[in-house]
């Protein structure tokens, strides 16, 4: 999700997980780092679509009884906005982890 010329960017990957199941979003102004999506990694990240100003990931969900490889809780549209000083997420991150009464986490 970076594009040369554009003052918000963003590069998404893995983090530390030779699985690669560890991923984080990482954040730059003009190749600055301003931050990360989230305090904890996720599963696993897509990046969707951009314009100048907005960068929108999927992630992908997971059921308590899902194999690594074979996610089926299905998917989060999380978009990220440059706020002209900083990033906005608009809208919520799914549950990182499964609690009573959440079917699906990240």
């Amino acid at each position: 999700m970076w594009f040369p010329g554009l003052r918000f960017n963003a590069l998404y990957g893995n983090c530390r997980a030779g699985d690669g199941r560890d991923q984080r979003i990482w954040f730059f102004d003009r190749g600055r780092f301003i931050g990360t999506d989230a305090r904890k990694s996720s599963h696993l990240i897509i990046g969707v679509w951009r314009d100048d100003k907005t960068i929108a990931f999927l992630y992908v969900l997971y059921r308590q009884t899902d194999a690594e490889c074979c996610p089926t809780g299905g998917g989060a549209s999380v978009r990220f906005r440059w706020t002209g000083r900083g990033f906005a997420r608009l809208d919520p991150l799914p549950p990182r982890a499964f609690t009573p009464g959440v079917a699906v986490g990240r």
